[in-house]
C-alpha cells in the first residue's frame, strides 16, 4: 500500500477533487479531516473525490492510500529483466511517464500544465542503487556507511532480506517546480562513471555491472554539452546533478527526465548494438558515436526545452521536440540526413501540422512523429538562418528567461523573437506550423524586354508523394521569398524568407 500526500490550494469552494488515474485502486482519501466518497471514470482515466460538504478556500493536504500495478508494458512505474554477468535473472525498476504514464504510478494532475513540486522517498534494499530527479544527501552521494542508509523494517509483503542486508528508506530532495510526465524513480544493480562539468554540475552515467567503460563516451559529450546549452540558452543547468542511465527494457530511445535520463539499452556495447548510450569506444564506428552523441544531446536540451520552459498543452509539443532536435546537430556540430525523415513523412496525404490539436488521452501519442521531431527541427533551421544565430540565441535567451519553470505556446515563441528580431515572425511562421505538408515551388524564367537581366515567376502547391494534387491550402498560401533577378556574372544569389 502507498501514500500520497498531496498539496493543494483551493481557490474556488468544490465538494470534488478530480485526479488523473488509471489502474489504481484508492482505499482511503481525506482532505485535512474530512473523509471523501471516492468513484472512477475510466474512460477519461479518472478519480473523483467526493466530500460531504463545500472545501473551504485556502491551503491544505489531501492524504491518499492506494494501491497500483508494478506492470511488464514499459509503461509508468514497471519492472525491467536482465541477466546478471553469472547468468541469473535480475530485476530493474524504473518509470516511464511520458506522455500520460504518471497517472499509472499514482494519482495526479497529470497534464503538462499542472506543475508541481515533488518530495520522493522510496524504498529498497540496501545494495541497490537507487535515483531519482533529484539527489539524496544521504544516500544517492555515499555518505559513510553510519548515516547513509536509514534502515526500516521488510515493508509488508516484502520477504525477509538475506543475512547482512536490509531495507532502506531513502529521502530524496525537493524537485523544482515542473510537470509529472518528467519524474523519474530507478533501483536496481549498476555501475557508473562520474564527472563535474565546467559549471560543478554532478554528471553520471550509470551501465549494467561490469560495463561503465562503455558509459565513458557519453559521459565525456554531456560534460561538453551541459556547459554549451547553459551558454547558448543564457541559464545554467538548474539541479545539482544529471544522471543518464542505460535500462534493458525501455520503449523509446530515451526520455528527457529532469536530473534522470534514461536510455534504450539493446546490448552490452556489441559491436551489433543500435544502444543510444553505451558504446565501446575502442570497437565502435564513427556512425555509432555520432548516434549516441545526437542522442545525448537531445535530451539534454530538453533540460532547458521541455522542462524548465514546457508546452502548455501537447498541440504545442513540438516546441520541446523541435528545438530538442535542431540543437541536438547544432551542438554535435555535424548535419546528417535526418532531416529527410521530416519530408518523406509530410508528402503524404494523411500528414499532419506541426501544430496539431489534442482532444483526448489517446490522441497524445499519435503526434511522437517526425514531423513534431524532424519537421519542427527543420523550420526552427530556416528561422535561425532567416533572423540570424545571434539575434536568434537572443530570442531563445529572451524566451526562456520570460517563462522559465512556467508553460508556453507557440505564440510565446515568436512574440520573443519578433521583440528582439523587430520581424514579423508569427506572421511567417505560423504558415509552416499550421498548414500539412511543404511546398513545391514551380519556377519560369522571365527575361527582360533588353536581355539584360532574368526574372523567375514562382509559383507553389503542396508537395504530394503520389504525385497528386491538393487544391486548396488550409491556411496561408503566400510565398515567402524574395524577387531573385540574375545579372551577368553573377555569383551569389540572396534570399529570404520574407514578402
Amino acid at each position: 500500500m502507498d501514500t500520497f500526500l498531496f498539496c493543494l490550494q483551493v481557490v474556488e469552494r468544490t465538494n470534488a477533487v478530480i485526479l488523473n488515474s488509471k489502474n489504481i485502486v484508492v482505499s482511503d482519501a481525506h482532505f485535512n479531516n474530512a473523509n471523501a466518497d471516492i468513484s472512477y471514470d475510466e474512460s477519461q482515466d479518472l478519480v473523483i473525490f467526493t466530500f460531504p460538504s463545500a472545501l473551504e478556500t485556502g491551503n491544505g493536504h489531501l492524504n491518499l492510500k492506494f494501491r497500483g500495478h508494478l506492470s511488464d508494458d514499459m509503461e509508468g512505474f514497471y519492472r525491467s529483466t536482465y541477466k546478471s554477468p553469472t547468468g541469473e535473472k535480475s530485476y530493474i525498476l524504473c518509470t516511464q511517464f511520458e506522455s500520460i504514464y504518471a497517472r499509472r504510478a499514482f494519482p495526479c494532475m497529470d497534464e503538462p500544465d499542472r506543475k508541481a513540486t515533488f518530495d520522493i522517498s522510496l524504498v529498497a534494499m540496501d545494495n541497490e542503487v537507487v535515483l531519482s530527479n533529484m539527489v539524496s544527501a544521504l544516500y544517492y552521494l555515499h555518505i559513510s556507511p553510519e548515516v547513509s542508509r536509514a534502515v526500516i523494517p521488510p515493508p509488508p509483503g516484502r520477504p525477509t532480506p538475506a543475512e547482512g542486508h536490509n531495507y532502506v528508506k531513502v529521502q530524496f530532495d525537493k524537485s523544482p517546480i515542473m510537470s509529472t510526465y518528467l519524474v523519474a524513480m530507478v533501483v536496481g544493480n549498476f555501475d557508473h562513471v562520474s564527472t563535474k562539468d565546467a559549471n560543478g554540475v554532478d554528471i553520471r552515467v550509470f551501465t549494467p555491472p561490469g560495463k561503465k567503460a562503455c558509459g565513458q563516451y557519453a559521459l565525456e559529450v554531456s560534460a561538453k554539452t551541459l556547459p554549451f546549452y547553459a551558454s547558448l540558452f543564457g541559464h545554467k543547468f538548474p539541479l545539482p546533478k544529471c544522471d543518464l542511465i542505460a535500462l534493458p527494457d525501455f520503449a523509446a530511445g530515451a526520455m528527457e527526465n529532469w536530473g534522470l535520463i534514461t536510455y534504450r539499452q539493446v546490448r552490452f556495447c556489441s559491436l551489433l548494438s543500435e544502444t543510444a548510450l553505451l558504446i565501446d569506444q575502442e570497437n565502435t564506428s564513427l556512425m555509432s558515436k555520432q548516434r549516441v552523441a545526437l542522442t545525448v544531446t537531445h535530451e539534454l536540451a530538453h533540460m532547458w526545452f521541455g522542462n524548465l520552459v514546457t508546452m502548455e498543452w501537447w498541440t504545442h509539443l513540438w516546441l520541446n521536440e523541435g528545438f530538442a532536435t535542431w540543437t541536438e546537430y547544432f551542438a554535435t556540430l555535424f548535419v546528417s540526413q535526418e532531416y529527410a525523415r521530416a519530408l518523406r513523412l509530410d508528402e503524404l496525404k494523411m500528414s499532419h501540422p506541426i501544430e496539431v490539436e489534442v482532444n483526448s488521452p489517446h490522441e497524445v501519442e499519435e503526434i511522437f512523429d517526425a514531423v513534431s521531431y524532424q519537421k519542427g527541427a527543420s523550420v526552427i533551421r530556416m528561422l535561425n538562418d532567416y533572423l540570424g544565430t545571434e539575434v536568434f540565441k537572443a530570442g531563445l535567451q529572451q524566451y526562456i528567461k520570460s517563462h522559465q519553470y512556467s508553460n508556453t505556446v507557440t505564440t510565446d515563441l515568436w512574440r520573443a523573437l519578433a521583440e528582439v528580431s523587430g520581424q514579423p515572425v508569427k506572421d511567417i511562421m505560423s504558415t509552416w506550423t499550421k498548414q500539412t505538408g511543404y511546398p513545391v515551388l514551380s519556377v519560369r524564367p522571365l527575361p527582360s524586354a533588353d536581355g539584360q537581366s532574368l526574372s523567375l515567376g514562382i509559383s507553389q502547391t503542396r508537395f504530394l508523394a503520389d504525385g497528386g494534387k491538393e487544391g486548396n491550402l488550409t491556411c496561408d498560401d503566400r510565398i515567402h521569398g524574395a524577387h531573385i533577378s540574375c545579372f551577368p556574372n553573377c555569383r551569389k544569389i540572396c534570399s529570404v524568407i520574407t514578402n
